[in-house]
């Protein structure tokens, strides 16, 4: 009674390519890591910060313009943590915005970033930061 090795040989290339596409990720994570205009979460959410491109899986996410602003924000900012000062002079170049305006924006953004793994969260001492959860 001959066994048919067919399936197992299939099972075998799967996980070669598999490997080999994780291999190719990687390989590209390592370049982008190097540079500094390209802020990587995860192996499948990165941020361009020169063409403010918010890429999920390799797909483009849509932002707005302010969407844009806030991200690059907290990307520049230390441990991904900006004050409401910082966001002022940042998203709203300085003009008097209603702490109110600050929050519904960054509403807004959670919206769109909570299904990637993205989440910005209200700190102590009127700050947001930017965090990354694992799905």
């Amino acid at each position: 009674h001959k066994r048919n090795i067919l399936p197992d040989q299939m099972k075998v290339e799967q996980k070669l390519i598999q490997t080999e596409e994780k291999l190719e990720i990687l390989k590209q994570q390592e370049k982008q890591s190097n540079d500094p205009n390209i802020h990587i979460f995860s192996p499948h959410l990165l941020f361009e910060k020169s063409t403010k491109t918010l890429k999920y899986n390799g797909e483009t996410i849509k932002l707005t313009r302010q969407q844009q602003q806030l991200l690059v924000a907290f990307c520049n900012a230390p441990e991904n943590t900006c004050s409401i000062n910082d966001l002022c002079n940042l998203v709203w170049k300085g003009c008097t915005v209603e702490e109110n305006t600050i929050q519904q924006a960054i509403s807004r953004l959670n919206i769109t970033l909570k299904p990637l793994g993205l989440y910005i969260q209200y700190e102590f001492k009127d700050s947001y930061k930017l965090m990354f959860i694992e799905n």
